[in-house]
């Protein structure tokens, strides 16, 4: 699922996803990002630091530990945040 409306044109594959997605985005320069998965309740299931580089980034999520159902994943760096639906089955 794709979010147009966000600056990294992130995406989230396979989506649904069980016990392993990949978060593909492009940062405009390299910088720290933060990852964070909420569920309905806004909940925190995962959160992931890590370093951008320009250009297309891949991150691998492991969703072994997350209860199946429908979260927010929000992706911020350098002042930006997108979100993305990501259903785990």
């Amino acid at each position: 699922m794709q979010n147009a409306a966000g600056s990294f044109n992130a995406e989230v594959y396979p989506n649904p996803a069980s016990e392993k997605a990949t978060v593909k985005f492009t940062a405009a320069d390299a910088a720290q990002y933060h990852l964070n998965m909420t569920d309905v309740l806004g909940q925190n299931v995962l959160s992931l630091d890590g370093a951008a580089t320009e250009g297309i980034n891949m991150v691998e999520l492991n969703l072994g530990s997350v209860a199946k159902g429908v979260y927010l994943l929000s992706i911020m760096s350098n002042g930006n945040t997108e979100q993305i639906r990501v259903v785990v089955q």
